[in-house]
């Protein structure tokens, strides 16, 4: 969800004709799997794709105890829009409540179909992320920080950064699925509001490494780039403000690249 709510697609396609760039973010708990499985469904629907970026924060790496990879939102993802068996899913009636489901909640006429109150929703109903989406090409505002959660803990311990291989299998992985399609893959790390530590510094040195043994792959910023808290309503996801801010350097960074 980091770069759900960092990356405005209307900034970054601005006054830039060979730009379309569209936001698929979702949220972390889709999984490094679900990353693999949304970027199928996107780029065999994309013509000519030139970039798939995987937009992260540095607190979304992939960890054993953490930011699970296979996760049953992944599974799901697989089950509904890429497996070969998807349309045997559901028994006929159920395919058909299903659709009827569906066509109810995302597009019903009522404005108070609320959904859940945490996280990027804020209680809007189904009608208004719709359009809010659709207007907005993916990208959505995250202003209000989760009441249950500090938002700002400071940086993890406990050896969290030191898992750069699991990290690296990942990425090649994305990196496959994005040449199958013709397209580069993009790493993108998304500013946090911390300072480099110890830690990171030891990540940031294996991801040179891994650059230069896998050079197609573009590491257009650093692991770590701090910005003022200011930008930030909590340590992983940026507000509005930090949002133009990131989509302006994004914009900039694709634009010098080609």
């Amino acid at each position: 969800s980091a770069g759900l709510h960092a990356i405005d697609p209307r900034i970054v396609n601005e006054n830039a004709e060979t730009l379309s760039l569209f936001n698929a973010n979702c949220c972390r708990n889709t999984g490094y799997d679900g990353y693999n499985h949304i970027a199928n469904i996107l780029l065999k629907k994309s013509k000519d794709p030139k970039i798939l970026i995987l937009y992260l924060s540095p607190l979304s790496i992939p960890t054993p105890g953490d930011n699970n990879i296979k996760t049953k939102l992944a599974d799901q993802i697989n089950t509904n829009y890429l497996s070969n068996k998807r349309f045997l899913n559901y028994i006929p009636s159920m395919r058909l409540r299903k659709r009827l489901t569906d066509h109810l909640y995302y597009f019903s006429p009522k404005k108070d179909i609320s959904l859940d109150s945490t996280m990027t929703l804020k209680g809007w109903s189904s009608s208004e992320l719709s359009e809010r989406l659709y207007e907005q090409k993916g990208w959505l505002p995250f202003s209000f920080p989760r009441k249950d959660k500090e938002p700002f803990p400071g940086i993890p311990g406990n050896d969290y950064f030191s898992n750069s291989d699991i990290f690296f299998e990942q990425i090649l992985k994305l990196n496959d699925i994005a040449q199958n399609f013709g397209a580069s893959l993009w790493v993108v790390f998304s500013p946090w509001p911390y300072k480099y530590s110890i830690e990171t510094k030891s990540f940031q040195e294996d991801i040179n490494t891994f650059s230069l043994n896998n050079p197609d792959i573009h590491f257009p910023f650093e692991f770590i780039t701090t910005w003022s808290k200011d930008f930030f309503t909590d340590e992983v996801h940026l507000n509005p403000k930090g949002a133009k801010k990131a989509s302006i350097r994004l914009k900039k960074a694709i634009l010098k690249k080609k």
